[in-house]
């Protein structure tokens, strides 16, 4: 490997590339190539079954400048069939947060938005102690069991529910895909 930025430790070829602002055109920045990436579920997932795939959220410190929060979504480099690379994006989610999470879309004293994964974890929540972790823990009041088989069954509408601090809500849940078949 020509340019040592992109060997990884194990001898493998990586290029690490970062956009420095995502608000403007241009700004990508090579990296140094980091072991942290294969260790992502999701890619070791695509290159064992050749199949694309969107990570779950999580944290983790791909460029050396602290740990960030989200999910990768890799698909696979065939040539007849055979994987060859993984072109992925490691997308942080806090932007993403920032604009759910702001009070203009507020439409009642005290509301809030979450996203939850279909494996209940949460990848959107305004506490960030609770990022990463699954739903169904830090909630064992009797109406989230309705609330868990919704999303489950993926059964969109509006749900009389008590929050994971105790406090009685509706709570309107709407499902949708972030890639085919997800």
């Amino acid at each position: 490997i020509a340019n040592l930025k992109h060997k990884l430790d194990n001898g493998e070829f990586l290029i690490l590339v970062k956009d420095k602002d995502l608000d403007l055109v241009g700004g990508i920045e090579e990296l140094q190539a980091d072991m942290g990436i294969i260790t992502l579920d999701s890619l070791q997932q695509t290159l064992k079954t050749g199949k694309e795939t969107i990570g779950n959220p999580r944290f983790i410190d791909l460029t050396r400048e602290g740990k960030k929060f989200g999910f990768a979504v890799n698909v696979p480099l065939l040539i007849r069939g055979e994987v060859k690379g993984v072109a992925g994006v490691f997308v942080d989610l806090t932007k993403i947060s920032t604009i759910l999470l702001d009070s203009q879309l507020s439409a009642f004293n005290n509301d809030y938005r979450v996203v939850i994964t279909d494996d209940f974890t949460v990848a959107v929540h305004p506490d960030p102690k609770l990022l990463g972790v699954n739903f169904k823990e830090i909630n064992s009041h009797p109406s989230a069991l309705s609330l868990f088989k919704a999303i489950d069954d993926r059964a969109d509408g509006l749900y009389e529910y008590t929050n994971y601090v105790g406090k009685e809500m509706l709570t309107e849940l709407k499902s949708f895909e972030v890639g085919s078949n997800t």
